[in-house]
């Protein structure tokens, strides 16, 4: 079986050699640093929730003894779901507004 992740050569990527280009990505975009490993966790219990996985089974899969340490530590709410959570207050409270033909602010960026 092949690797997945090599350097230029077909060699085996180096721990150092990932992150110290993840770090000079993070400062180049202007961002704080943050452990790979930190990053991918966060990463991953956001997408579940944007994708509307329930947040027991994030809790599960990150091995988190608490669902509070998954909530409140892990997950991040996107622009996008609160767009969304926004639309479903005004479809349910029954608003005079056509909510179908509003388009989120991210739309007006993709």
């Amino acid at each position: 079986m092949g690797l997945v992740f090599t350097n230029v050569r077909g060699d085996p990527l180096r721990p150092d050699t990932v992150r110290r280009h993840f770090y000079e990505l993070l400062a180049r975009a202007g961002l704080p640093r943050i452990r790979l490993y930190d990053a991918t966790r966060h990463s991953f219990a956001s997408i579940l929730a944007a994708e509307k996985v329930h947040a027991k089974v994030a809790q599960a899969i990150l091995g988190h003894a608490d669902i509070q340490t998954t909530l409140r530590i892990y997950t991040h709410v996107s622009p996008d779901l609160e767009w969304a959570a926004a639309m479903a207050m005004e479809r349910v409270l029954g608003a005079t507004t056509d909510a179908t033909n509003q388009t989120s602010p991210d739309d007006t960026e993709r």
